[in-house]
């Protein structure tokens, strides 16, 4: 027996579920036609063999299946879901043939010839390697966005099969045979489970709901700092998410990652920042080829009383010494429980100060501890430390522009509850201590106590700003982006950037020289930059 659903024009209006990367609202489909609801040679009785299942089975889709508001074909028809998908039972007994189920929040009913039962749930059979994870991520790069999709072709993205989205998600549309949302993509370049390894059947088995939440299944949830090659980074939150595949570069920085980010946009190749929403998690059942612990990120440079010496500092807690500095320790080697953002130094460069994101102080040398943040809850991480002229104090600040005052430090205001365009990625402070600045990704200058405006970055280039440094007398600053490019604003004159040449890392960092006539930038990568009177002493 073979039925066959009709639809009308009712039912081609009727919204299918968000299964992309967007929220939970109703996407329509502008090819929605009706999957056969009982296939040829089945009857009801025989749908997985009309078995009780538990309450919360999880059931793969082996063909297009209908889901309907009614154990009947006949029952309105709510949405197709794709072959490859995977749902939820949410009632034991079926009715004459049909389970009813959830597919990523929508509840309804389908016929259970197209459902097969999910064994060993959370065993991952085949084995992979981080390396063919990338592999099978660089073959998507450059198809489009598909919504509730994930199928390309290894041989690569041309004019002719990328296929094209337009519209806005979840209410966009799609033409073309290939593409992929972003849970979709992941799933694919992870290959899970065990049978989505064909990178040319169309599948979608998971949601950013399952990324997040279900680490019974092929994935656990594994330390940010610490990420590996192939591991992804997903957020979920308020009925909707995101993820994306990491493969270098600093976890909580600018990384380069492999993403299916949005309709306009398609499946790329890129670095960008992530916000602290993303946690990390890794494929269960890696092969043995497996990639090292990431290298560290070097966060900070920060020079001393002359142009001839400066310290480096990297995520681990790693401090390096070149030039006429002294060595005074480090975290290096030590379990940490967030990773260190930056640092800043004393007085007479005798001592210096490691901050990580969630406000710990480290204290090295002649060094004092006034205090911390340590087991404090944040609303936003800390991106950075100021010491204050005299070293008898210093102020940390949060990517939404808190500022939290220590030792000598005076509180002269904060961005802290005020609505931001872009998170803070820097601070400096003025020659005497009396005021400070801080500066958005986007080149906003936000100027306080006796901090002099001088000018901003926004709209200068669409390259995020990191970091700012400013003149020792308070009198002008720079600002640098990501790619190196130096901005200069006051007396602070311009000595050079690197926009334009080539870099093994991201910018990630600037200092001045203590005459003001110059400044060090460092790489992620521990690459060191000097301009100026900014003597060279050596890099990571």
């Amino acid at each position: 027996m073979r039925r066959v659903a009709s639809l009308s024009c009712a039912v081609l209006m009727v919204a299918t579920l968000a299964v992309g990367c967007g929220g939970e609202g109703g996407i329509r489909s502008t090819d929605l036609v009706g999957a056969p609801d009982v296939v040829a040679g089945s009857e009801p009785r025989d749908a997985l063999g009309g078995v009780s299942l538990g309450g919360e089975s999880e059931l793969d889709v082996v063909a297009n299946a209908n889901l309907r508001a009614g154990p009947s074909a006949s029952a309105p028809l709510l949405l197709v879901i794709p072959s490859g998908s995977r749902v939820q039972t949410v009632a034991a007994e079926p009715q004459d043939g049909f389970y009813k189920v959830t597919f990523l929040g929508r509840e309804g009913w389908v016929f259970g010839a197209h459902l097969r039962q999910v064994e060993n749930l959370g065993a991952t059979e085949q084995a992979i390697t981080t390396t063919d994870i990338i592999a099978r991520a660089k073959t998507g790069v450059g198809f489009s966005y598909w919504w509730g999709h994930g199928r390309w072709v290894s041989t690569g993205a041309t004019s002719t099969n990328k296929g094209a989205c337009s519209g806005s998600c979840p209410s966009c549309t799609h033409s073309g045979t290939y593409g992929a949302d972003c849970s979709g993509y992941v799933a694919k370049a992870w290959a899970v489970p065990d049978w989505n390894t064909d990178i040319g059947r169309d599948a979608h088995p998971y949601s950013t709901d399952h990324f997040y939440s279900r680490t019974d299944l092929e994935w656990s949830r594994v330390n940010r700092s610490y990420s590996q090659k192939g591991d992804a980074f997903v957020y979920r939150s308020g009925g909707s998410g995101h993820i994306m595949l990491y493969e270098a570069g600093d976890p909580w920085g600018t990384p380069v990652i492999y993403e299916a980010a949005g309709c306009s946009t398609g499946v790329v190749y890129r670095s960008r920042t992530v916000s602290t929403s993303y946690i990390a998690i890794r494929r269960k059942n890696l092969g043995s080829v497996t990639t090292p612990p990431a290298p560290p990120v070097n966060v900070a440079v920060v020079g001393g009383n002359t142009p001839n010496g400066y310290w480096l500092a990297d995520n681990k807690g790693g401090v390096f010494t070149y030039g006429d500095l002294g060595f005074y320790g480090s975290m290096g080697g030590q379990v940490l429980n967030r990773p260190v953002v930056g640092m800043a130094r004393t007085a007479d460069a005798g001592g210096y100060w490691l901050v990580s994101d969630d406000g710990g102080i480290f204290s090295f040398g002649n060094a004092g501890f006034h205090g911390s943040l340590g087991g404090t809850t944040l609303n936003k991480p800390i991106v950075g430390i100021v010491s204050t002229s005299t070293g008898g104090g210093y102020w940390l600040v949060s990517s939404d522009g808190g500022i939290f005052s220590f030792g000598n430090a005076g509180f002269y205001g904060s961005m802290g509850g005020q609505v931001l365009n872009k998170p803070i990625v820097g601070m400096a402070r003025t020659g005497n201590s009396g005021g400070y600045w801080l500066v958005s990704s986007d080149g906003g200058i936000f100027s306080f106590g006796n901090a002099a405006y001088y000018g901003n970055g926004v709209g200068l280039t669409a390259t995020p700003f990191v970091a700012m440094a400013a003149k020792p007398d308070g009198t002008g600053y720079w600002l640098v982006t990501s790619d190196g490019a130096v901005y200069s604003f006051g007396s602070a004159a311009y000595y050079g950037g690197m926009n334009g040449k080539p870099l093994n890392a991201p910018i990630s960092s600037i200092s001045s020289t203590s005459t003001g006539n110059g400044y060090w930038m460092i790489g992620q990568d521990g690459g060191v930059f000097t301009f100026g009177d900014a003597a060279f002493a050596g890099a990571n």
